[in-house]
């Protein structure tokens, strides 16, 4: 029998008006069985409105920012959330419902509370994705490369990853909220490698 604590784990959603996706996001992460989260990102009215609406059922946390500041901020801010209600994990998604939910019980298998790697998606493209948009995520692969010195990272652009939520606040507080894949290289530096789940 092990003596490792299990995993407390959430799903942590960054909101930026998306009404006509949100619900659908929500009902697939509910597949995993653990509280949302939901950051509220300076959303229009409408989109606002929905977030009222699912933050009323009692596996919902709504974190609601002034104003838009963007993804980064936005999960800054439901990281904190998520340590101050006690979670070891966040699954951060993507609030457009472009993810297959089938993928997301990959992310927590075999967590337990003390691991601290981050681990991240990445996308399995057939041929109808755009040529443009395909070599231009590559763009951003390779600066990212680049700034790690490492390869290790298969892809930097995804919207699925799982933060070890105490050890991504202590380094991401200094940190300019400008961009999520800070704290890709954050993990690096700090010597948690990522392991990339598909």
């Amino acid at each position: 029998m092990s003596s490792k604590q299990s995993a407390r784990a959430c799903v942590l959603v960054p909101v930026y008006n998306h009404a006509g996706a949100i619900a659908a996001t929500c009902a697939g992460a509910r597949r995993l069985g653990v509280p949302l989260l939901l950051v509220d990102d300076g959303s229009d009215l409408e989109c606002a409105g929905v977030l009222d609406t699912l933050a009323q059922a009692e596996d919902v946390t709504l974190v609601r920012l002034a104003k838009n500041s963007g993804k980064g901020a936005a999960i800054k801010a439901g990281l904190r959330e998520a340590q101050r209600q006690g979670f070891t994990h966040a699954l951060q998604i993507d609030a457009d419902s472009q993810h297959d939910a089938r993928d997301f019980p990959t992310f927590l298998e075999g967590l337990t509370a003390d691991r601290q790697e981050l681990r991240i998606a990445y996308p399995h493209y057939d041929r109808s994705v755009p040529r443009h948009r395909f070599y231009a995520r590559y763009a951003t692969h390779a600066l990212v490369w680049l700034n790690t010195l490492s390869f290790t990272l298969r892809d930097t652009m995804c919207g699925v990853k799982l933060y070890p939520v105490a050890a991504v606040n202590r380094w991401w507080p200094a940190m300019a909220a400008a961009i999520a894949c800070s704290s890709i290289r954050s993990c690096r530096c700090a010597g948690y490698g990522p392991a990339c789940r598909s």
